[in-house]
């Protein structure tokens, strides 16, 4: 190391490498979080597409569904995070209520066909 090099390093303070240090821990923490947060949509958009895949085989799937699992990849897409989570939320509770209903009437359907 060089005796300038050491020079430097001496008048870098230890608060000077702790600022350091927490800048870039904050923007790779930010990062990771923001990564965290794209793959946690990206399963709520999949477990909505499974769910309206389920509600398709029992021909009982809801329109507003595809257009909300759209809307989410288009939302994530662009960047606007919130709104993805939003939307991708709202898209698994219609699959889910499609799901639900289908096996409701199913059983209502049933229960009405004489043994």
């Amino acid at each position: 190391m060089s005796a300038g090099l050491r020079r430097f390093l001496k008048k870098v303070s230890v608060g000077g490498l702790a600022t350091a240090v927490l800048v870039s821990s904050l923007i790779w923490g930010i990062a990771v979080a923001d990564d965290a947060t794209v793959v946690a949509i990206e399963g709520l958009i999949g477990q909505a597409e499974s769910l309206h895949d389920e509600a398709q085989q029992k021909e009982h799937a809801w329109v507003v569904t595809h257009r909300l699992i759209l809307e989410a990849r288009a939302a994530l897409s662009a960047g606007r995070i919130d709104d993805a989570k939003s939307i991708a939320a709202r898209a698994v509770q219609t699959a889910q209520a499609s799901v639900d209903q289908a096996d409701r009437e199913q059983a209502v359907w049933s229960a009405r066909v004489p043994q």
